[in-house]
């Protein structure tokens, strides 16, 4: 399963506990990256269908450190029936 796919499938909100979220990516540029032609990073943003809250998530942090969905876990708890 993608990483998008697993994000708002496990997204529960902060604000109004409604379950499931949209991901969108949002691309990062950095001084650096532009003057020197380096690679950009970029975000995922995951909101909730129910009131828009959004959370941002770094993208190759979770990537990197997605090893059977345990980072998933440490984010959003034991997985819901």
């Amino acid at each position: 399963m993608a990483i998008t796919d697993e994000l708002a499938r496990r997204f529960v909100c902060a604000k109004c506990r409604a379950s499931g979220g949209v991901v969108k990516t949002v691309p990062t540029i950095s001084g650096w990256s532009v003057l020197f032609g380096g690679p950009s990073s970029s975000l995922l943003a995951v909101s909730c269908k129910g009131c828009g809250y959004t959370e941002l998530f770094d993208a190759d942090t979770l990537n990197r450190n997605r090893k059977g969905g345990a980072i998933f876990d440490s984010i959003y708890g034991e997985q819901r029936p």
